[in-house]
């Protein structure tokens, strides 16, 4: 099991294991139909991310974006195949994350996430890590609320 860096890997390998997990989510599509502009965002520093691969294979991903470059990020991907899950590989991601924002800027910062309610084992894993819920977007149907966790990070 190995961690990268996003901009050390293959990106159109990314962008694809990501459009595949994410086929029914329009905006991340969107996001990551062209490798072009997920180098841009990451050269422009407003994207940054990390890859967990195991025998060459892309297992799990994580994504942040900034707009701002204050020290304001959210995550916009946080993913682990079905098969890698349980295995610490989520929070290695996470916590991987916020060290590569933190050192790469030297600043405090702010990431936020936003997690559906349904979605038990995310919420569990990021309160483990000390993200603190900071509200609820309410849907349609319970399966369609949204939680919005967030943890500061302080020098």
């Amino acid at each position: 099991m190995n961690f990268f860096r996003i901009e050390d890997t293959d990106l159109d390998s990314v962008c694809n294991y990501i459009r595949n997990k994410f086929e029914d989510n329009q905006q991340v599509m969107s996001m990551y139909q062209n490798s072009d502009f997920l180098k841009m965002r990451i050269s422009n520093q407003i994207e940054c991310g990390l890859v967990c691969e195991v025998d060459g294979e892309i297992v799990g991903v994580i994504t942040a974006l900034t707009s701002s470059k204050i020290g304001y990020w959210a995550i916009g991907v946080l993913y682990v195949s079905n098969e890698y899950r349980n295995q610490g590989i989520g929070k290695k991601l996470v916590a991987g994350l916020e060290k590569n924002i933190y050192e790469k800027y030297l600043s405090d910062l702010k990431i936020n996430i936003y997690v559906n309610e349904s979605k038990d084992i995310a919420l569990s894993l990021l309160k483990t890590l000390k993200y603190d819920v900071e509200g609820k977007i309410r849907g349609l149907v319970k399966e369609d609320n949204v939680i919005i966790l967030g943890k500061i990070i302080n020098s």
